[in-house]
């Protein structure tokens, strides 16, 4: 994903005051992508959005659950 599309997506769609959960890597983020030249790191990244991110929401929902579980304890 392009960075403008992900800012133009978030203008759209959420309020500056708006909470959301964001994760993102870069490029840095993967040591096997450092030789990789801007062209195709960019074909990459159209590649791995395309990937089942249902387990990253799992885990996101299972840390949910585990702070609400804590309550005041968290």
């Amino acid at each position: 994903m392009k960075v403008g599309d992900l800012i133009d997506y978030l203008k759209r769609n959420y309020s500056p005051d708006d909470a959301i959960v964001v994760a993102w890597w870069d490029q840095d983020s993967f040591s096997d992508a450092h030789d990789m030249d801007e062209d195709e790191w960019a074909k990459a990244t159209v590649y791995m959005d395309e990937m089942d991110w249902s387990y990253t929401h799992d885990a996101l929902e299972y840390t949910l659950n585990e702070y609400l579980r804590m309550g005041d304890n968290a």
